[in-house]
């Protein structure tokens, strides 16, 4: 993996824990299982869509398992709460997709920085 330079002590730590999941495999690989074993933990913690949730879990053991565990996975969720508990109104997520090099232009992946997106989206309300 590329060196990546964190903005803040959260992004620090996110990009080293990220970092040691991605030893053996592809970045897109390790966060898109992070990211699935995040939505599903919530939306069964919420008990949303209870006909699906058998099959979430499995989904979600499967992903869990080519994390090496629920222990990382924890601490990456540890993290962004973290982060956004210091800051609700970033977008911490799509600061880390960017500065982990997930997005594909080929797919026309383009970004709005999150400052010009609020800043549009109030002039729209």
């Amino acid at each position: 993996m590329a060196k990546i330079y964190a903005q803040n002590e959260y992004e620090k730590e996110f990009f080293k824990i990220f970092e040691s999941l991605s030893m053996t495999r592809s970045g897109w690989s390790v966060w898109s299982d992070f990211i699935t074993v995040s939505a599903i933990s919530l939306s069964n913690a919420f008990e949303l869509d209870s006909e699906r949730k058998a099959a979430r879990e499995k989904e979600y053991c499967e992903c869990i398992k080519r994390l090496g565990g629920t222990e990382k996975a924890a601490e990456l969720l540890g993290v962004i709460v973290k982060a956004f508990e210091e800051n609700p109104s970033q977008d911490f997520l799509g600061g880390l997709f960017i500065k982990l090099g997930l997005n594909n232009h080929w797919r026309g992946q383009f970004f709005t920085p999150y400052h010009i997106f609020v800043s549009l989206w109030r002039k729209l309300l």
